[in-house]
């Protein structure tokens, strides 16, 4: 135990003035014994400076060396610490100090100021005192920096440790520096509260050889005070170097804007992020950042800003807690191309059903679902979940359903879909609605529709009407979408046809009753003879066409006519019947005397559909004629009396 009887004293006598200080010269190695302390006292005089101007001075193992209540400057000259040294001001060291290859200690009050050469060994810096720094022209090496006392520890220059840094419950500010970890121990960087903090291009870096928890306790006390460490694993035990510095401000203040980011992040933390960098080595490491999600808020990602640039998230994170902390691992990371990492919110990923790709407008309503439940849907036909097409307009129409976690993330999903058309179709006619039977109308619902049904069944652009009724047709789009009826029904209107006969009476020929009449000789209009009754005066071939009062109008058969022959010399009456009919009809008559009868059927055109048929010396008539056979139209049936006198029957076949 060191007392007051073995107390080594330099007096004052030593001391010499110097611009108000007193300055210890050391000509000499100053050797202690062990046990011994061996004090540099001023206790007379203030500011007081201890100075080796030149000396070489030894401190030997065990031996303990005060310098009270002021600082010691190596100035020139040589001083090796194997034993303990505290200072109670600034250590300057402007030449060379060493740990004398032991275990040595150097207390430190004040601050440690390096312009020469430290040579750490296995020594100790422990510094003590408050709101001291590390500094100086040279950097300094150190084997163990131990912080103690009290406030903060600020790195003026950039600086290492080759062992083991103790930060114990206070705060190293790097400030714009490095503090370089040497050591690749896991353990090599203990603290209890303590932490790191820096700024600009400052970091913690740290050695690394292995792939377990390399532990960066960064924070910052500018502002917000945050303890946000963040933890390296490296992907092999190659040898890397990784710094990292909490940056504890919105990084679109330094050049990070977190309103660019890719599809899928909904925000970056914006209170502060960290600056990782890979300075050697190339493998992939597991990152983890932290938070306290009482004061950050919750997090569900890590985000890299990338150069393109843009904040991208870096998938698949492993979250957790770690003490008062929560936690989001990465893994596998492998791009340090930029140093800029943050913690993200991913936005939540939200889905819907129940909307058709395609509906028509009168398709009726769908009902939604949107997953996660309590979203909102949004767009042109939307009633809270239900969509409806009846009042929208053929087209494509966007529905998106957005839902807001407990974040403010929003997960947006939108689905488009295609409204057609209840297409009505815009009837055309090929002629007049109202006409006669035996003529016909085409109506037509246009072209471009995916099917047709018409009130009459049929499936066709186009039908040709031949009865009278109201028509109407219902059209699909080529979607599928199916109409209304024709816009206006179509009305057809067939009145009975006429037909005209001629009866001749001598020389008078007299047509089937009609409202207008035009006799013809020999297939040409005879002028004026516009009456029922027209007396021929010469032979020739006589026919009639009349009208009706719907205009409905018909030409007779050609009646052969002989002049000074009377025609019903020979006929009491003659008929046929039925007529208009299926093919089958019978021709009758009773004749005032024996008469020799041909018979024949021709068409339109005049060809012969059957051979004469000759009946001789008969008084009557009653023959059943089948032309079944044929199409249906109109055919003449002859009937020559004694090859005098012909009727020709008018036939229509239907």
């Amino acid at each position: 135990m060191v007392t007051e009887d073995n107390l080594f004293r330099f007096t004052p006598f030593n001391f010499r003035t110097m611009k108000n200080n007193y300055t210890l010269k050391f000509g000499n190695i100053i050797k202690a014994s062990a046990f011994t302390l061996l004090t540099f006292a001023a206790s007379t005089v203030s500011a007081q400076l201890v100075y080796n101007n030149g000396a070489l001075v030894g401190i030997q193992p065990t031996c303990v060396v005060i310098v009270k209540t002021n600082s010691l400057q190596n100035a020139s000259g040589e001083i090796h610490n194997g034993g303990r040294i505290t200072i109670e001001g600034d250590y300057i060291n402007d030449d060379i100090t060493t740990g004398n290859n032991t275990s040595s200690v150097f207390n430190i009050e004040g601050n440690w100021v390096n312009n020469g050469t430290f040579t750490a060994d296995q020594s100790q810096v422990n510094l003590y005192g408050a709101n001291q720094f590390i500094g100086g022209t040279n950097q300094s090496a150190f084997y163990d920096l131990v912080l103690n006392g009290s406030g903060v520890k600020s790195l003026n220059i950039n600086s290492s440790v080759s062992n083991t840094l103790n930060l114990n419950a206070f705060e190293l500010a790097t400030n714009a520096n490095t503090m370089n970890i040497l050591n690749t121990s896991t353990a090599a960087v203990t603290f209890s509260t303590g932490f790191v903090s820096s700024l600009g291009s400052g970091r913690l870096a740290w050695n690394t050889n292995s792939s377990g928890s390399y532990l960066f306790p960064v924070g910052s006390s500018v502002g917000t005070f945050r303890y946000r460490p963040v933890t390296v694993n490296p992907g092999n035990t190659s040898a890397h170097t990784f710094a990292v510095r909490m940056a504890n401000v919105d990084a679109t203040t330094e050049g990070y804007d977190r309103s660019i980011a890719e599809t899928g992040i909904c925000s970056i933390n914006p209170n502060y992020y960290h600056l990782i960098e890979r300075t050697s080595g190339t493998a992939a490491a597991d990152l983890t950042l932290t938070y306290n999600p009482i004061a950050d808020g919750n997090w569900d990602d890590n985000a890299h800003w990338q150069t393109i640039p843009e904040w991208q998230r870096m998938l698949s994170p492993v979250t957790g807690v770690s003490g008062s902390l929560n936690t989001v691992k990465t893994l596998g990371w492998n791009n340090f191309s930029q140093p800029a990492f943050g913690l993200a919110r991913n936005a939540p990923t939200s889905s819907f059903t129940g909307l058709p790709a395609s509906v028509c407008q009168n398709g009726g309503n769908s009902v939604l679902t949107g997953t996660p439940a309590g979203g909102q849907f949004s767009g042109s036909g939307i009633t809270g979940s239900t969509f409806n097409p009846a009042n929208l307009s053929a087209g494509t129409y966007d529905i998106t359903y957005t839902y807001t976690n407990l974040n403010g993330c929003q997960g947006v999903s939108t689905q488009q879909v295609t409204v057609g058309t209840n297409p009505v179709a815009d009837v055309t006619t090929s002629g007049p609605t109202d006409f006669c039977d035996g003529a016909s109308v085409t109506l037509d619902a246009g072209a471009g529709y995916g099917s047709y049904l018409w009130s009459n069944g049929a499936t066709t652009q186009t039908i040709s009407v031949q009865v009278s009724g109201t028509y109407t047709v219902t059209v699909s789009s080529n979607q599928g979408c199916s109409g209304n009826a024709s816009s206006t029904p179509i009305v057809v209107n067939v009145y009975p046809g006429i037909f005209a006969t001629v009866t001749a009476n001598g020389n008078n020929l007299t047509s089937s009753l009609a409202l207008t009449y035009q006799w013809y000789f020999n297939g040409n209009p005879i002028s004026g003879a516009t009456n029922q009754v027209y007396t021929a005066t010469e032979s020739g071939n006589y026919s009639v066409f009349i009208t009706d009062a719907n205009g409905c109008s018909d030409m007779s058969s050609i009646v052969e006519f002989s002049v000074g022959i009377n025609d019903n010399i020979y006929t009491e009456n003659l008929e046929l019947f039925p007529n208009p009919g299926s093919g089958v009809f019978t021709v009758r008559g009773q004749f005032n005397q024996n008469v020799d009868l041909f018979l024949n059927v021709t068409n339109v055109l005049g060809q012969q559909l059957m051979s004469d048929e000759i009946i001789k010396n008969t008084a009557s008539l009653s023959r059943t004629v089948n032309i079944d056979e044929f199409a249906n139209g109109v055919y003449f049936v002859r009937v020559r009396i004694n090859d005098e006198v012909e009727h020709v029957f008018r036939y229509i076949k239907n």
